[in-house]
């Protein structure tokens, strides 16, 4: 136990030489690094090509999976129009957005109630496909254990996605934003696996500036925006509360000013507050009044006051599986991991009530406590979360210094949810000269009506 401390002791003090940051964020909590991993790029800035055949490849992965999310969002926007007609007006109308979104929000009853049968039809085809896909679980638990990953055919949502086609395209252009990971296979080639979509249809250019290629991003994304507004000017959100995907480059929108000033010219500036939505034969139009004081269509690329639903252009969500399939059903710790066809879209999770195994008198007692509640599939690396703590956290279950920090954890919260490292070192694809990294897959996916 000494060398162990003595350990602990040079790591914290390598950690403040390196970073010139305390090791640990106050007296007696976790590192500021959330574990005893260094993240480290290779520094060169050199552009990564990916593998081949995997550019071609995504969208087909990708594209079933993300129209699951269209059936509620789709939904939503045809019960935000049949209930602006009924509450506030039909085709021709027009009123403040501020006014308007308060009344929907508050008014829970009256947008149930207007619930259009299109609307209804897209929740039952839903239903359709959870239990669908609740079936195929079954079997494969039955046939397998949650040990085994289960692969998802996307042909059992085949016959409700043909169905529901008019009603999305009734819904107008959704758009996604997903992030990708690739594992490698242990025979070859690559399998995609999600991690989220963003509701902002645009590729961070603000991170590239440093690559040499900022302009031709930046030229992809302003052409992709204008493509998604159509007859109407592409317009984002300005805060003070950046992010770092938030600002950076003009990507020639008009800037809704919320609780920030915008740097662009008085035309291309607006309060968020004063927007204004009129209802048309087919949806809705937002109007901006500039600070020029021209009326300007826009298009909104924002979820905030759920703006989206009046919006020429929507966004859709990765749907989480477990969430979808419901937790009546199943609970996420109850399901192996799962994929959706090629795609990779859960990983395993394993919910241990950290009585079961954090108050043995050794650490070799509590990690065999540990292996016996969660069974032989339990990998070497896993995350976990904690109540205690916002971010989840990695351990090296072979590493004896990140086992005794982990049941240092778990002696902290009644539970840790642990989740399979995924990518894990074996899974990784992008080499450089300091040896593999993680890397992500940044794209943009365009549903359009037919036609």
């Amino acid at each position: 136990m000494p060398a162990r401390r003595a350990a602990l002791d040079a790591a914290e003090a390598d950690f403040a030489a390196w970073t010139g940051a305390d090791a640990r964020r106050k007296a007696g909590s976790f590192y500021a690094s959330r574990g005893i991993f260094v993240e480290m790029g290779d520094r060169t800035g050199a552009p990564m090509g990916l593998p081949e055949g995997v550019a071609a490849a995504l969208p087909g992965a990708l594209g079933p999976y993300l129209e699951l999310g269209l059936f509620e969002a789709a939904a939503s926007r045809l019960r935000m129009r049949a209930w602006f007609d009924r509450a506030v007006g039909g085709v021709g109308t027009r009123a403040p957005w501020r006014a308007v979104a308060a009344s929907f929000h508050a008014d829970r009853m009256g947008v149930e109630l207007a619930t259009p049968p299109a609307a209804r039809e897209l929740r039952r085809l839903s239903q359709t496909v959870r239990d669908a896909a609740r079936a195929a679980v079954d079997a494969h638990l039955a046939r397998h254990g949650q040990d085994v990953p289960c692969d998802l055919d996307p042909a059992l949502a085949r016959d409700a996605l043909a169905a529901a086609a008019p009603i999305f395209d009734e819904a107008g252009v959704a758009f996604a934003n997903p992030d990708v990971m690739l594992l490698r296979r242990p025979g070859g080639g690559f399998r995609p696996l999600l991690g989220e979509a963003h509701h902002l249809p645009t590729l961070t250019p603000c991170l590239l500036v440093a690559l040499g290629c900022e302009d031709d991003v930046v030229a992809a994304t302003r052409a992709h925006l204008a493509d998604l507004a159509g007859d109407a000017r592409p317009a984002l959100v300005t805060s003070y509360a950046h992010s770092f995907i938030s600002v950076g480059v003009d990507v020639g929108e008009i800037a809704l000013e919320l609780s920030g000033t915008a740097p662009y010219p008085a035309a291309r500036r607006a309060s968020f507050a004063e927007l204004e939505v009129e209802r048309t034969a087919d949806g809705f139009r937002v109007l901006a009044t500039t600070h020029a004081g021209d009326v300007v269509p826009v298009a909104p690329f924002s979820r905030v006051t759920r703006l989206d639903l009046v919006a020429p252009a929507f966004p859709v969500g990765a749907v989480d599986l477990p969430t979808f399939l419901g937790s009546d059903w199943r609970y996420a710790t109850a399901l192996p991991r799962l994929a959706w066809g090629d795609l990779v879209v859960h990983r395993r999770r394993w919910r241990v009530a950290s009585k079961r195994w954090a108050n043995e008198p050794t650490t070799a007692g509590a990690l065999a406590r540990l292996r016996k509640a969660v069974g032989p599939a339990f990998p070497r690396f896993t995350f976990a979360r904690a109540d205690s703590e916002p971010k989840p956290l990695l351990f090296d279950w072979e590493s004896p210094l990140s086992a005794e920090m982990a049941i240092w954890q778990a002696k902290r919260d009644e539970v840790l949810v642990f989740s399979e490292m995924l990518p894990g070192p074996g899974d990784l694809w992008l080499e450089g000269p300091e040896g593999r990294h993680t890397a992500e897959v940044r794209m943009v996916w365009t549903r359009r009506p037919a036609g």
